[in-house]
């Protein structure tokens, strides 16, 4: 992560890639999988380079290709001046290519290998998280400064079915009751944890030791969480509140909801955590009108059965 904050922060990378570059965004650990066109062209253009993905391994890294898929540069996780080496010498590779190879028909997509393709489902609602290392000062709380990992937030999206949307349309305009159980252990499992760092575990079932999530008067959300490993090494507990807001057509208009509470511990991508017990907020946000870069999957569906029945 640091590496990446420091190589992608760099004035001179950005420029090279706004000026001389598309930018492309994938997840590897689909795209090596999927049996489709897509994940195809992913891996013969991987494969092209030093990880090949042997034994299903990874093939994560920053990919320097033509529209035709051959590999110009491959870096992964280095420093600024490396990228910068690695990208210049991919556009003189580029520039000594023959005009016919730097075009590229697009052909048909064909079906997609539905195992490992995630779209939003018709009707779903978008819920952006960002979530925040905090330090608490008396009764304030302050964002982190200087050199330290995990300083910045991290995004994620939370889905919420349109048959969960109706559910709490219902509660909304009743008065009260406890946001549906699904959902409630989707945020808690696959929302409520730090990832700050990196990729951090999700939680189990078994490690929900405290859970409640309720609407109230006028569509007021408040509630409590503890998760807990086994052993206590990991945990995250806190308070939860936030607002719903329904129009008369049962159309989500609005849902905001503020976690705060005390995380401790780290997990194999997330190293580095600050000591003992420590300020983390999480802040779920509705997208109204959800842009391309909005309906990026939750990074907890990779278990897609798993994200939707949480409380199993």
């Amino acid at each position: 992560m640091t590496d990446r904050l420091l190589v992608f922060s760099n004035a001179e990378v950005q420029k090279l890639l706004k000026e001389k570059f598309i930018p492309v965004a994938c997840n590897d650990w689909y795209q090596r999988r999927r049996k489709d066109a897509e994940g195809e062209f992913f891996r013969s253009v991987a494969n092209q380079g030093p990880r090949k993905g042997k034994g299903g391994s990874t093939r994560q890294g920053h990919y320097v290709l033509s529209a035709g898929g051959t590999l110009l540069g491959f870096n992964n996780n280095r420093g600024p001046e490396r990228r910068l080496q690695m990208m210049r010498s991919a556009l003189e590779k580029w520039n000594r290519l023959p005009a016919t190879d730097k075009q590229a028909k697009v052909p048909a997509h064909g079906k997609l290998d539905a195992k490992y393709h995630r779209a939003l489902p018709e009707g779903a609602a978008v819920i952006k998280s960002f979530t925040r290392a905090l330090n608490k000062r008396g009764n304030h709380f302050t964002h982190l400064t200087g050199e330290i990992p995990g300083k910045l937030a991290a995004v994620d999206h939370l889905w919420i079915k349109p048959e969960e949307l109706a559910q709490i349309s219902q509660l909304f305009h009743s008065g009260s009751g406890a946001l549906p159980v699904p959902l409630a252990h989707r945020i808690a499992r696959y929302h409520l944890m730090d990832s700050t760092r990196g990729e951090p575990p999700f939680w189990k079932k078994e490690e929900i030791k405290d859970l409640s999530i309720s609407m109230v008067k006028n569509g007021k959300l408040t509630g409590k969480f503890s998760m807990a490993t086994d052993d206590g090494k990991r945990g995250y507990s806190g308070t939860l509140t936030g607002q719903l807001t329904f129009g008369k057509d049962a159309q989500l208009i609005d849902f905001e909801l503020l976690a705060t509470g005390n995380h401790w511990g780290e997990g194999r991508y997330t190293r580095g955590a600050r000591p003992g017990k420590t300020p983390l907020a999480i802040y779920f946000k509705h997208v109204a009108r959800p842009k391309a870069a909005d309906l990026i999957p939750p990074q907890g569906i990779h278990w897609e059965r798993g994200y939707w029945q949480a409380e199993r």
